[in-house]
């Protein structure tokens, strides 16, 4: 879940990850549909502004296009229409989408709130990859802190992009704070070799949580 935070005066962006929630939970459905409706609306109507921008474009060419599934639209809009553009106009309508927003359409929840619904989904809130929050120790620790007052279960420790010294910061929070540790490629796409699920290889810990989530039978080795 993308988050904010004002816990410092300044905005943080925070990406919070959830594991273990009741998939049919209510207000989690709820949370979730609110997201997709409001990137839905904001991105049919960057469409309808394209359509006008280039006359040659219509609306027939997105009949059955899933407006609220992507944050980022560019590259199914120009999949829905280089089979019927032609290759100059298609350069034309990358340029466009190049410099001019709204295509990235996303929705953040404050912090607080997304632990809330975590929480009352019966999950584990885990806060990923802290070393993109780029903060000193000592404020992450603080932030960590309030968080965890805020029910915050977890840190993810293990990072592809996270050197040795912070992961041995991070474990050495989760052991103070009695938090679950997390870890993983922080996979999105295909890039660098890698790959859903990978993790460096080197890493040889002892993983309350996953230990946990193995004996409860909810993931396997």
């Amino acid at each position: 879940m993308s988050t904010e935070s004002y816990f410092f005066g300044d905005k943080i962006k925070i990406h919070l990850l959830g594991y273990n929630y009741d998939s049919n939970n209510k207000l989690l459905n709820k949370a979730l549909l609110d997201i997709y409706s409001y990137r839905a609306n904001a991105n049919k109507e960057y469409i309808l502004k394209l359509i006008k921008k280039f006359n040659y474009l219509s609306i027939d060419m997105f009949t059955d296009f899933d407006y609220g599934k992507h944050s980022w639209i560019n590259k199914q809009i120009l999949n829905r229409i280089y089979k019927t553009v032609e290759d100059s106009k298609i350069n034309e309508i990358k340029e466009y989408l190049r410099g001019n927003k709204p295509h990235y359409i996303k929705y953040n929840f404050k912090i607080e709130e997304a632990i809330d619904i975590l929480n009352n989904a019966d999950g584990y809130s885990v806060i990923a990859h802290p070393h993109e929050l780029k903060l000193s120790n000592n404020k992450l620790e603080e932030l960590l802190k309030y968080l965890i007052d805020c029910g915050l279960k977890g840190i993810e420790t293990y990072h592809n992009y996270a050197s040795s010294e912070e992961v041995a910061y991070y474990h050495s929070l989760a052991t103070k704070y009695n938090l679950y540790e997390s870890g993983g490629s922080d996979f999105h796409n295909y890039e660098n070799n890698q790959s859903i699920g990978c993790i460096y290889s080197e890493l040889n810990y002892d993983n309350k949580f996953i230990k946990k989530l193995i004996k409860e039978n909810k993931i396997k080795r």
